[in-house]
């Protein structure tokens, strides 16, 4: 029991810290990549605004998002770190757009709410909107990033962009390899284009 014990409390360490790739993680296999990619304040417009960041950014595994940093905030309750989310996107499209590295593009999804209790930006929390890398496209593991544009309509003004990618859930959902070889090769396919 005392070892069933540990390893729960040494897996609640490890989901807790929000370092790349911590020493507990690499130990049970889990990798994580957490890259800011601009701290610095940008209005987003209809017309795209194109980022890259100055340390790569790659797929570790099957889930990755952009976060956008929209505030600093404090612990908040969940139903008002939600209405602060719905003040500060007010009914905005907010888009992003991923260019691979073989010049591919991958349309993320709709923003979801984020928050961090460390801040990237802001000293205390951060509100975040995370758009999602889809699953249908399946990037794999070793993907990389060349750039990321992001459009709202109308204007939002972000104070800063995440990359975040991980390889936690990879096990929890296998496609048969004929569909993801299709996705991959596919131009025309609704998540890569």
């Amino acid at each position: 029991m005392k070892i069933v014990w540990s390893i729960v409390l040494l897996g609640l360490a490890s989901a807790c810290s929000h370092a790349a790739s911590h020493p507990l993680d690499l130990m049970f296999g889990h990798l994580s990549t957490e890259v800011l990619v601009t701290s610095e304040t940008a209005m987003l417009s209809a017309k795209p605004l194109t980022f890259t960041s100055t340390r790569p950014l790659y797929m570790v595994g099957r889930d990755a998002a952009v976060c956008l940093v929209l505030m600093g905030e404090r612990a908040l309750a969940s139903k008002a770190q939600m209405k602060a989310f719905e003040r500060a996107l007010k009914g905005r499209r907010v888009s992003a757009e991923l260019t691979l590295a073989n010049g591919k593009r991958v349309s993320l999804s709709r923003p979801g709410m984020g928050w961090s209790l460390e801040g990237k930006v802001f000293p205390e929390g951060e509100l975040y909107a995370c758009m999602v890398v889809p699953h249908c496209g399946k990037l794999p593991a070793g993907t990389r990033i060349e750039s990321i544009s992001l459009s709202s309509s109308p204007n939002l003004q972000i104070a800063g962009i995440l990359w975040e990618s991980d390889n936690l859930n990879d096990d929890t959902e296998t496609a048969p390899p004929v569909a993801v070889a299709s996705a991959q090769s596919n131009t025309n396919h609704s998540c890569v284009k």
